[in-house]
């Protein structure tokens, strides 16, 4: 008897704690790079490879918009700064993406990969250019109590090698590793 009214009271509080009602809810995220690093790590003057050297951490945010278990869209700006040779010339690589990505409905988890178009823009003391690139990443969410949740993502940038000069060269073959946090409404 005992037994029995333990199951009982034990299934209607399971039925009250997690109930969770069938709806798709909005999401909308904010994040930041935590890491940039280009792929090459040099810059290619006179047929010579010298060494970028960060100036600092990326700056950056990123913006996404999706529905719960479908389908969302996003934006991503990351803004990393090099210096380069004895002189300390200065590389800005500014980076600028919209993207298209799907969520799997795993349980526990919020599981995104996506694809993106966008340019790179690498610019010098003396020199600007712009290079086309694709991005593909994913994004693995932890859910905070029911209205959002803690992201974590690799991205990963490819494009060709495109001339900043006459005389230089630079792969803006890239990757990323981000932060970022959900809300649902």
């Amino acid at each position: 008897m005992k037994c029995k009214s333990f199951r009982l009271i034990l299934f209607v509080s399971f039925l009250f704690v997690f109930n969770n009602p069938a709806i798709a809810n909005i999401f909308i995220s904010v994040g930041f790079p935590n890491q940039y690093i280009l792929d090459s790590r040099v810059i290619n003057i006179n047929n010579s490879n010298i060494d970028l050297n960060k100036v600092r951490l990326p700056n950056g945010q990123s913006f996404h918009l999706n529905y719960n278990f479908l389908f969302g869209f996003g934006y991503d700006n990351v803004v990393q700064e090099y210096t380069y040779n004895s002189n300390n010339n200065n590389l800005l690589a500014s980076t600028n993406i919209y993207n298209f990505f799907v969520v799997a409905p795993i349980p526990l988890v919020k599981l995104e990969a996506g694809l993106g178009s966008g340019s790179t823009t690498f610019k010098t003391d003396s020199d600007v250019t712009d290079a086309d690139i694709l991005q593909y990443f994913v994004k693995i969410g932890l859910p905070i109590f029911k209205f959002g949740g803690i992201h974590v993502g690799y991205h990963k940038f490819v494009g060709s090698e495109v001339k900043l000069s006459e005389t230089t060269l630079i792969d803006p073959n890239a990757s990323m590793l981000s932060t970022s946090v959900s809300i649902s409404f």
